[in-house]
């Protein structure tokens, strides 16, 4: 059901009995209904990126300076940058035997005095 086509019968009818200050008001509220319904689905998309990034995170584990993605069958992938995702939100593979990001020159590698 579509709210404003079942408004429509309404409109016609007003017309013919030349209620403008009705129609003027009922097409008001099909406007203000339609924002809605825009907002809604925009709402929608953003709670599913929200609902992504949540199931990413929980999937993420922060151990030896990076971050790895927990595996179904109990392995672990990465070591992925933890600079990059944590100002991003995206998730840069370490290169070098994982010891630094390509993106953002982050390293690994503990400094030995």
């Amino acid at each position: 059901m579509n709210i404003i086509t079942e408004l429509n019968p309404v409109i016609n009818t007003l017309k013919e009995s030349e209620k403008l200050d009705y129609i003027r008001k009922i097409i008001d509220v099909q406007q203000q209904i339609n924002d809605l319904i825009n907002e809604n689905q925009w709402l929608r998309k953003e709670k599913d990126k929200l609902d992504g990034k949540l199931e990413l995170w929980n999937q993420l584990k922060f151990e030896d300076d990076a971050y790895w993605l927990k595996e179904k069958s109990d392995g672990m992938q990465g070591p992925y940058c933890p600079k990059c995702y944590g100002i991003e939100q995206k998730l840069v593979p370490m290169v070098k035997n994982g010891e630094e990001c390509p993106n953002c020159s982050y390293s690994r590698r503990k400094i030995k005095l």
